[in-house]
């Protein structure tokens, strides 16, 4: 889940800092992210492709290794960086991965609720406010 959050604030963050070299903190998430899901494979084998879950973070798992594969084959190639565009909208999936976080923590999901009907709330005393 720290790993989750760190990724889903580095994806935030690259696109206000283009300073940093994030190809080498995508390599580091693309070669976590295919570590967990070997080992949570040979730990559960064939369950574990029964979990929506974990199909979910197998194919997040294998897009960011292939994108990874992609950008380091293409990083000299400034023709080929233009056509990589999908690989970035498609990097926006890896935000989904959150969705687990709310699976995991359910106090997350009764917080994000809570959150909502407060806002409906606030908009309502608004309108009451305003006549």
């Amino acid at each position: 889940s720290v790993i989750v959050v760190a990724n889903t604030l580095q994806i935030g963050l690259a696109v206000d800092i283009r300073e940093v070299p994030w190809n080498i903190v995508d390599i580091v998430f693309a070669v976590l992210f295919g570590l967990e899901m070997v080992v949570k494979i040979v730990a559960k084998r064939v369950e574990y492709f029964r979990d929506r879950w974990n199909l979910l973070d197998f194919a997040l798992a294998w897009m960011a290794i292939v994108e990874v594969i992609i950008l380091l084959i293409s990083q000299g190639n400034s023709s080929m960086a233009g056509k990589l565009t999908i690989l970035r909208i498609l990097r926006i999936c890896r935000l989904l991965r959150m969705l687990r976080l709310f699976h995991t923590f359910k106090e997350l999901v009764i917080l994000l609720l809570v959150m909502i009907e407060s806002v409906k709330t606030l908009f309502w005393l608004l309108i009451l406010v305003a006549l």
